[in-house]
Parts: structure tokens; sequence; C-alpha cells
């Protein structure tokens, strides 16, 4: 129940229980029911209207051009590379002579049954320190690339929204830097690792990393493109109450009257169908003209 009477304003306490004010007699259920269904209409409309355009932009997102299609597939390599091998190389000892090859799966291997306590711990060795250092690095950068490159193909539907194109450069961008941080510092602590102990570790880059690279430096080129040319957006027409969605919006952002702009826009409307049927009938007025003569 209403604290006060939506006609009359009376206040209404706890012990009004029945359906009409004390005050004025009005039924408090069904006064004013109509404007208040229209606007319910109207709110669910303009929900439905805003869903549209979200919709249309993820459309135009996934194929809204040539380009937009061939992104999807290079937005798919980068994590495909990743399972090829990254890195490879060999251990040799007293005890011990394995080839090793680290893709995605293996990589993930390696974190989880990574001892980090033991890890942290060769940090401040004085010998192999850099190197493990190098080590860690490299692994985190490779893992960065993964989830950046992971993020940017969850995110590519909303590629047509308000901030896609800041997130379009940024994930293949910080990728491909994170990707050539992580080689970089990978074949610093084979090096490191190497002049410490020669052969010991042999280590080297696989095919796998120059092609994550590669993929990465084209998407992001790709999507620089993108950015310039642009994807066309077709958007759906949508009505609220009678008045087209953009107009709606617009309205309702500068506070106007929307009652009186649906009764501008319907006599608009009665307006120019008159016109049309007038243009038509003096059509048909001329065609039969000739017919008769």
């Amino acid at each position: 129940m209403a604290s006060f009477c939506p006609k009359c304003n009376g206040k209404l306490g706890i012990t009004n229980l029945g359906a009409n004010c004390p005050h004025c007699g009005v039924n408090l259920l069904y006064f004013d029911i109509e404007r208040r269904l229209l606007a319910d209409a109207d709110a669910a409309e303009a929900e439905s209207a805003r869903f549209s355009k979200k919709l249309s932009r993820a459309k135009a997102a996934y194929a809204g051009s040539p380009l937009a299609i061939t992104r999807i597939v290079l937005s798919v390599l980068p994590i495909a590379a990743m399972f090829l091998p990254l890195v490879k190389g060999s251990i040799s000892g007293p005890f011990i002579d394995k080839s090793f090859s680290i893709g995605l799966i293996e990589l993930y291997k390696i974190i989880s049954g990574l001892d980090f306590d033991a890890l942290f711990k060769f940090f401040s060795s004085g010998i192999l320190g850099g190197a493990f250092t190098s080590y860690f690095v490299s692994i985190v950068a490779i893992v960065l690339a993964a989830l950046s490159s992971i993020f940017g193909l969850i995110l590519l539907f909303l590629a047509c929204s308000r901030l896609g194109k800041v997130r379009s450069i940024f994930f293949p961008g910080f990728g491909l830097l994170a990707c050539a941080v992580s080689m970089f510092m990978f074949t610093k602590f084979s090096s490191g690792f190497s002049a410490v102990l020669p052969g010991t570790l042999t280590a080297s880059l696989g095919f796998g990393a120059y092609v994550f690279l590669g993929t990465l430096a084209a998407l992001l080129a790709l999507n620089i493109v993108i950015c310039i040319v642009g994807i066309p957006i077709t958007y759906k027409e949508k009505f609220v109450g009678g008045i087209p969605a953009d107009r709606y919006f617009e309205a309702v952002a500068a506070g106007e009257d929307i009652e009186a702009l649906r009764r501008q826009i319907t006599q608009e409307r009665k307006e120019t169908q008159k016109a049309e049927e007038k243009d038509g009938a003096q059509e048909k007025h001329k065609e039969s003209e000739p017919a008769k003569a």
C-alpha cells in the first residue's frame, strides 16, 4: 500500500487496508493504470532496443566484414601455436642423458610441479642466481602472453563496443611484448646456465615460440588496420512506444516530455501517410488519363 494517495496526495496510514482512498475514494489499484502500463511497456521496449544494439555490435565483431572473420582465425592461432614446441634441448649428466621439448601442456606440468621455495632460494645464489631469475621471468612472461591471448579471444565479441579498439590493441600488443620478453629471458637463462655448468644443459627456442610471436604480431597488425578502416554495424530499427529508439533515448537524456513527443511523432506519421496516399492517388489519376484518351 502506498503511503500517499496518487490522486489527492492524502496520507494513508497502516490501518488503511481498503482498496479505495479514505480521502477521495479513488481506487488505489486501478488509478492511472493506463499510464503505468504504458510506462512498463516503454521500459521493456527500451531494454529490448539496448540489447538489440549490443547484439548487432557482437555480430559485427565476428562477421561484420572479411577482416573481422580473418581476425577470428588469427585470434585462435596464437593459442594453437603454444601447443607446438616452444623450447627444446637436452640435459646431460653422470646418470642422466635426456632430450626434452616443451609446449603448453608440458609448461603447465612444470608450473604445477614447481618448487617455488627452492626457486626463490636460487635467486640469492652467487653462481646461478642470475640464470634462475631469468628462468622465472621467462615463465611468468609466457604465462602472461598465453592469458592475454585467451582473454583477447574470449572478449572478441566486445570488439565493436566503446572500449573495443583499446582491447583489440592491448591484448595482442601486451601478448607480443610478453612473448618477446619470455624468449629473451629464456635465451639469457640458457646461456647463463651453460656458462656456469658447460655441457650440462643445452636449450634453445623451438619453432613454436617463433610461430607464437609471429601470429601475435600478425593479429596486432590486423587489429590496427581494423581500427583504422572500421567495421560497419547494421542496427535493426527499434521503437519504444511508437518512438524510434534513438530519438526516445535522446529525449529521455534531455528531459523532454515523452508523451508530447509521442503525440508529435504520431501526428507526423499520419501526415506522412496522408501525403503518400495523396501522391499515390495523383499517380493513378495521371496513369488513367492516357488510357481514356
